[in-house]
């Protein structure tokens, strides 16, 4: 084979070789500014409930900000509207802030990636990428304002009044957790039977538990009364929190002097 043939062919195949390793570069290094270069947002507080294991759910209002949708609640009906989606919707803040399960984010064109990191969840969109944190729960009561107010992360899910023990029965104030026993429907061993309803234990015989009348005062027998009825505070507080979630009981109550 003449001697310019031969060196026509290997020029050739030097090309090749040199157009193949450029590709394999380029992809390798575009795949690399792909991941390296996502805008990070600020991580997205999550919540998580009892009653819905296995579920994680975001604020719908912050979704919609993140996809420029509009978004709006039918309470009625349960309905969620987001942009041009429309889904029923089961859970909320107990201020009514409306919440989306993070599956449905996918349905607005993002991605989820729970593998990266095995027990986290980076969300991809347009915008940048961002980590899902449904932080630890605590249930806050505070006996000086007979308040309880319910935090998963810094995320404040419910707030509502309470009644705790008054004098003679005070509720020990101190660090406990929820449970053992955790029920529905309980009825008082010591108290005629009382009925009451969604009880969560904190310590001993000292529950929290759903109640018709709950003055802005301390009048229990040692438990934590919290509000029962339409839109039920004991109830999503229930529903809410699992057994092992921390309780803080603090504060004295101080009477109001009469004028």
């Amino acid at each position: 084979m003449p001697y310019d043939v031969v060196m026509s062919q290997k020029w050739i195949a030097g090309i090749g070789v040199a157009l193949l390793v450029s590709a394999a570069f380029a992809a390798q290094f575009n795949g690399k500014a792909s991941s390296k270069f996502v805008k990070e947002l600020d991580p997205m507080p999550a919540v998580t409930f009892a009653d819905k294991t296995g579920v994680t759910y975001i604020s719908a209002r912050q979704v919609a900000q993140l996809f420029n949708h509009h978004v709006e609640y039918d309470r009625s009906t349960k309905t969620l509207t987001l942009g041009d989606d429309q889904f029923a919707c089961d859970k909320t803040l107990f201020n009514g802030s409306t919440l989306i399960p993070l599956r449905k984010l996918i349905d607005c064109g993002a991605t989820l990636d729970t593998e990266t990191e095995p027990g986290k969840v980076f969300v991809t969109t347009t915008e940048g990428q961002f980590e899902v944190v449904p932080g630890q729960k605590i249930i806050d009561i505070d006996q000086s304002k007979q308040l309880l107010t319910g935090y998963q992360g810094g995320l404040e899910v419910i707030k509502t009044k309470v009644s705790t023990g008054r004098s003679g029965h005070r509720t020990p104030n101190g660090d406990f957790k929820t449970g053992p026993y955790k029920s529905k429907i309980h009825y008082s061993r010591l108290y005629d039977n009382a009925p009451m309803p969604y009880s969560i234990q904190v310590v001993g015989n000292v529950f929290l538990h759903g109640y018709s009348s709950v003055p802005s005062y301390p009048a229990s027998h040692g438990c934590i009364r919290v509000p029962n009825g339409r839109y039920s505070a004991t109830k999503y507080l229930y529903n809410w929190a699992e057994k092992g979630v921390d309780v803080k009981i603090h504060g004295s109550w101080t009477p109001k002097k009469r004028r």
